[in-house]
């Protein structure tokens, strides 16, 4: 079963989302250092690491966020029905 581990950035707006997006990419700011200043998720209180996930655990359209999402770069922001991320795929695991 494949696997993936990540981190991600929960925001209540597309606008917030867009306008730090290419913060990010320009490395004006630290990934970690944006889910400390604008994430409204729980898993703030752990620099937004998720750990490791496998398929078909999480909310549909956050999974296929994250699936879709690069490999050490941001994401692309997408919407979930929790609000929209910005997230960090630090791997995915191919069995």
């Amino acid at each position: 079963m494949p696997l993936i581990h990540a981190s991600h950035i929960l925001l209540p707006s597309r606008k917030i989302a867009a306008r730090l997006y290419p913060r990010l990419v320009a490395q004006e700011l630290s990934f970690t250092e944006a889910v400390m200043r604008y994430s409204i998720c729980v898993s703030k209180a752990h620099e937004g690491d998720l750990g490791f996930m496998a398929p078909g655990l999480l909310e549909r359209d956050f999974e296929h966020g994250l699936w879709g999402a690069p490999v050490a770069r941001p994401s692309e922001p997408f919407q979930s029905s929790l609000g929209w991320h910005i997230a960090w795929v630090h791997q995915k695991v191919w069995p």
